[in-house]
């Protein structure tokens, strides 16, 4: 999802007016009842949520699952009411298009239900996340504040070295990874549940639980790399920033220039003294009276916040005319290449590292002429050792070859983030 928020960026920061169409379709594997593609999408509109909702188990005040309120299920957005509060809007993604059957339709209406439900004992996902670390460390368990310092030092500080250890041991042992405001976390992050089939007595069962990365961390998304290099200057060889400065950083340089198509300016640190001008002048500080404050008439900022607001949605259905997002139904992706209208039709193809098998000749129909293919690599999964990481580079590139891709270059499963192929045939 990152990679689109930053190609949806970079389109509307270069093109911004431009009368070009840009369509994203999202496909995913069906192993989640709890949709991915609707809780992301969905907390992409709070630039602060976003940032909290696939960073943290927890929640202030509300759940960033924001209460997708299902009116009537047909092919757009339109019919859901999204707002921060759950209280009734207009649809904020007019741009969006849902391309689901209505066994699906009915798995979502399920997930709305579930999200509405209120109280912590409806998901009690920090049980859950204790859980999966004791599953994991095993006898382990008791001595895995250490086992946190010995992945960070020795598996990812080679890797994202501006994570700081205090971030990542608390987030492997709290789920909490961006501490965005002094608040109480005490509401469960619904949108991070998802379902596992599994086996109790010899019977499959359905478990909803938290089954998601416990390792990796989710720093590695949008908090170690920057355009800003004052994010990173280092004093004493200690960077004076955050993982988490960083992806704050760029989740509102993301928005900003989506929203007004010009670049993200970082205002200037007015809490830092000038050092040619040390005698800097101090606000003044001016005493009222009693009879003065009854004097003062009572500002309302609410209209100007609503008017802020409307013009903030104007501004986003402008930029957004010529944008479509098109969610797929689960595991249509063999579908696809059998339908005229996809024939040919995509430029660019984003694989992540868990959908790569999906990368096969049989997609060869519904890519472009030159089409790139983007593959995540196995760089940021710590569980794995620097020779299988080369053998995940080998295996994606004999998938391509298989499906007529060149590689663009030599690939190194330590460095690369991505593996970029190109369609020849």
């Amino acid at each position: 999802m990152h990679k689109s928020l930053q190609k949806l960026r970079l389109r509307t920061l270069h093109f911004h007016g431009n009368h070009k169409q840009i369509h994203f379709t999202f496909h995913t594997a069906p192993p989640t009842t709890e949709d991915p593609r609707l809780s992301t999408l969905g907390v992409i509109i709070a630039k602060s949520s976003m940032v909290d909702s696939f960073g943290r188990i927890t929640w202030w005040g509300f759940s960033p699952a924001i209460d997708f309120q299902a009116l009537a299920f047909t092919s757009k957005i339109e019919n859901f009411n999204i707002d921060d509060d759950g209280s009734s809007s207009t649809g904020w993604l007019p741009i969006l298009i849902i391309l689901i059957n209505y066994a699906e339709r009915d798995q979502l209406e399920t997930i709305f239900k579930f999200w509405r439900q209120k109280g912590p004992k409806s998901f009690e996902i920090t049980t859950m996340w204790d859980h999966r670390l004791r599953k994991h460390l095993g006898n382990r368990y008791d001595s895995r504040r250490n086992i946190y310092d010995w992945d960070r030092n020795m598996k990812l500080q080679s890797k994202a070295d501006i994570i700081h250890s205090r971030e990542y041991s608390n987030w492997r042992e709290n789920g909490v990874a961006f501490d965005i405001r002094e608040a109480n976390y005490n509401v469960p992050n619904k949108s991070l549940a998802s379902t596992e089939i599994m086996k109790r007595e010899g019977q499959k069962h359905i478990v909803r639980g938290y089954w998601g990365d416990i390792i990796n961390s989710p720093y590695i998304a949008y908090g170690i790399e920057c355009e800003e290099a004052s994010f990173f200057k280092k004093a004493n060889d200690i960077y004076m920033k955050t993982s988490q400065d960083v992806a704050q950083y760029n989740i509102m340089a993301a928005m900003h220039e989506i929203i007004y198509g010009i670049k993200y300016q970082l205002s200037q640190n007015k809490s830092e003294p000038d050092s040619k001008n040390d005698q800097q002048e101090l606000p003044k500080i001016q005493e009222l009276n009693e009879d003065d404050e009854e004097d003062t008439p009572t500002v309302s900022n609410s209209n100007e916040e609503d008017n802020e607001q409307q013009q903030v949605k104007q501004t986003l259905f402008k930029c957004f005319k010529n944008i479509k997002i098109y969610l797929l139904p689960l595991n249509s992706l063999s579908t696809l290449t059998k339908k005229s209208k996809y024939n040919k039709l995509f430029n660019i193809i984003y694989f992540s590292n868990s959908m790569v098998h999906h990368f096969k000749p049989d997609i060869q129909p519904i890519l472009a002429q030159g089409s790139l293919i983007a593959c995540e690599s196995a760089k940021f999964m710590l569980e794995l050792n620097k020779d299988q990481q080369g053998e995940f580079v080998n295996r994606v590139t004999d998938m391509a070859k298989a499906a007529n891709c060149k590689a663009k270059q030599t690939f190194d499963g330590e460095k690369d983030n991505v593996l970029t192929y190109v369609y020849t045939s």
